[in-house]
């Protein structure tokens, strides 16, 4: 797994991220031939950056150097809340008090 530069999240984004999926029906990535990237948080935390809409996922791959090359990759929200957040957790990727914002 590559390393990435360092990423904030503050609890209102959080909010608006998973108000917006739900609602919207979908969550948006960024891959390459090697997979997500899972960068560092400001704790030095690994976690992989997931958008509730296309355009800032493409503001990434666009702006971002590291990201350059990389593909934007929409998931169903229900494909996610079902397959990836238990992964994501398992693998330390997903803070467990973020899940109870879906409940």
């Amino acid at each position: 797994m590559r390393h990435y530069g360092r990423v904030t999240v503050s609890a209102a984004h959080v909010k608006s991220f998973f108000e917006v999926a739900l609602d919207v029906g979908e969550v948006w990535s960024i891959r390459d031939a090697d997979g997500f990237p899972a960068p560092e948080n400001a704790d030095g935390r690994r976690a992989t950056p997931f958008r509730s809409k296309k355009s800032p996922a493409e503001r990434v791959v666009n702006t971002v150097p590291d990201y350059f090359g990389f593909a934007v990759v929409g998931l169903p929200i229900t494909e996610w809340r079902s397959r990836w957040l238990s992964g994501l957790l398992r693998n330390g990727l997903l803070d467990e008090r973020r899940l109870n914002r879906l409940s």
